[in-house]
């Protein structure tokens, strides 16, 4: 996979954590994942579909992860994922592939983003 398809998704998720949430998130290296299952316990996935590229990502997380998104995005602390609790999760993803598409935009490259889909539960696959 060619890193310029890569990188846009990973600029738009550190932009958003630091604008919307107000969090320094440490970028790690990339790797492609090889097995179905998610790393987290909640995980948002979008898809993308153009002449050039396409695909999807997804953005997982613990659900204490998801917990505290939540409580910096709405400001009210809750104890368990709720629907509410998935609903911002997926619309994180929606907010980084929107400005990812931006930056695909600003490379002469279009494409079109899915609705979100939000699955949740230990070792599910994405």
């Amino acid at each position: 996979m060619d890193i310029k398809y890569i990188n846009p998704f990973i600029n738009a998720t550190i932009i958003t954590m630091e604008t919307m949430l107000e969090l320094t998130p440490n970028r790690l290296a990339p790797f492609l994942k090889n097995e179905q299952n998610a790393t987290g316990d909640i995980s948002a996935i979008i898809g993308f579909a153009g002449r050039e590229i396409s695909g999807s990502v997804a953005l997982s997380m613990p659900f204490s992860t998801s917990l505290e998104l939540y409580e910096l995005m709405i400001g009210e602390k809750v104890e368990k994922v709720s629907g509410d609790v998935q609903d911002s999760v997926g619309e994180l993803i929606n907010i980084v592939a929107g400005a990812a598409k931006q930056n695909f935009y600003d490379m002469d490259l279009t494409f079109h983003i899915s609705i979100p889909l939000v699955v949740v539960g230990e070792n599910h696959t994405n």
